[in-house]
Order: C-alpha cells, then structure tokens, then sequence
C-alpha cells in the first residue's frame, strides 16, 4: 500500500492511481485492479440505496393493491346488502354505443379523406373518365362542341 498513490481531482470526480514498482506491468495490473474495485464499490453506493428504496415501494404497492381489493369487496357486499348494485348491463349498452360511434367517426373522417383526394385528383377519377358526357366530350375534341352562331 505504501507503493500506491490514489489523489483526487479537486474540481471533479476523476481521481489519478499509481502504483510504484520495478516491474511496468505489474504495476499496470495493480493501480487497474485498484481502479476496476474503486468504481465497483462507487456504483454499488449509488445503486444499493435506489434498490432498497425500490423493494420498500413494491412492498407498499403490494400492501395497497390489497387494502384495494378488501375495499372493493366491502364495498360490493355493502351495495349488494342494500340494493344499490350497478347494473352491468346499462354499463354494457353505453359501452356497446360509444364502440359504435366510435366506429361511425372512422367510416365519416375515411370518407372525408377519400372526398378530399377525389376532389384534388378529379380528372383522375373512374367516375369522371367513364361518364359518357365526358367521353363524348373527349370523341369530339378536335371538332367545335359547341354551335357556333354567325356573328350578328
């Protein structure tokens, strides 16, 4: 130990180890393994607190999700005893309702989106190139569409 130097860093967390001998490698080998064991024991510092911490909140999770069921049990048995039970199934209609306008809004905005894309590709469209008044329309294109009126 006499042949080791450990000095910290004054404005940071970088500390400087060196290890004094006549063989470089070794003394690589030693002031490496005082790092790798520096840093192990740092982290272990930082991390055993959070774990312990973290176990303590699984154990009170456990603790309240059972105090929740036991009030809910009560709570049921209570309703039950009195008459004031829910019915499961007005809840299931107003489930069944919401999925269905739910289902309405997916059809109307797909709608408006095919409507809007229709409406900027018009001339695209296979409604618009086999309508007949186009077609006719197309047929005669080199020749006049329209009567032309002798000027007055």
């Amino acid at each position: 130990m006499k042949k080791l130097s450990v000095e910290p860093s004054r404005e940071s967390s970088i500390i400087s180890i060196a290890f004094t001998g006549s063989d470089p490698r070794f003394s690589a080998v030693i002031a490496n393994a005082f790092a790798k064991a520096y840093i192990e024991t740092s982290l272990d510092l930082r991390v055993e607190p959070a774990k312990q911490t973290a176990a303590w909140f699984d154990q009170q999770i456990i603790e309240l999700r059972k105090n929740l069921d036991d009030a809910q049990q009560k709570l049921t048995a209570y309703q039950r005893e009195k008459g004031i039970v829910e019915s499961d199934e007005r809840l299931d209609v107003e489930t069944r309702r919401m999925g269905e306008l739910a289902s309405q809004m997916v059809a109307a905005q797909s709608a408006a989106f095919d409507a809007g894309s229709r409406t900027r590709d018009s001339g695209s469209m296979p409604e618009v190139i086999n309508n007949p008044v186009v077609q006719g329309r197309r047929g005669r294109k080199g020749k006049a569409s329209w009567p032309i009126w002798p000027s007055a």
